[in-house]
């Protein structure tokens, strides 16, 4: 029984991720309404995670929404040969952080919410909350 379970659920996945990559070219060739489908489908994942990274669910969907606005941006730089749209869209790129934004009016960089490149940040930063190649360091900077 198990068995049928688990080929049902793959092959269930398989034909969500070809709708999937169906929805992504129909985007990519002009057919923005197709987008939607991309929202509908991930905006609970999205909006939990910043809420669990923030602690905020009062601007947790306005950030889910740039979010989206970025993924439509960089929608061309999917490639479906080295991950999963889902894989994509929840991955800080490379030569990139992951800023929270406190939206004090005496910094730009701290404005922004998400994936920021290093070389647009000014100043430096107060706290580490986890690295990618020391997931022991945690905490303030000295």
């Amino acid at each position: 029984m198990l068995a049928c379970i688990t080929r049902q659920r793959e092959s269930g996945s398989a034909e969500r991720m070809t709708e999937e990559l169906d929805v992504i070219r129909r985007v990519l060739d002009g057919d923005t309404e197709s987008f939607r489908w991309l929202v509908d489908r991930y905006a609970g994942p999205v909006v939990r995670m910043i809420r669990n990274i923030t602690g905020d669910s009062h601007t947790c969907e306005d950030l889910a929404q740039e979010v989206f606005l970025a993924a439509y941006a960089k929608l061309r730089t999917f490639d479906p040969d080295r991950s999963q749209f889902s894989t994509w869209l929840f991955t800080v790129p490379d030569d990139h952080c992951f800023v929270l934004g406190d939206n004090r009016s005496n910094s730009f960089d701290s404005r922004q919410f998400g994936p920021i490149a290093y070389g647009t940040i000014k100043g430096r930063a107060d706290y580490i909350y986890w690295l990618v190649d020391h997931w022991s360091r945690f905490g303030r900077i000295r």
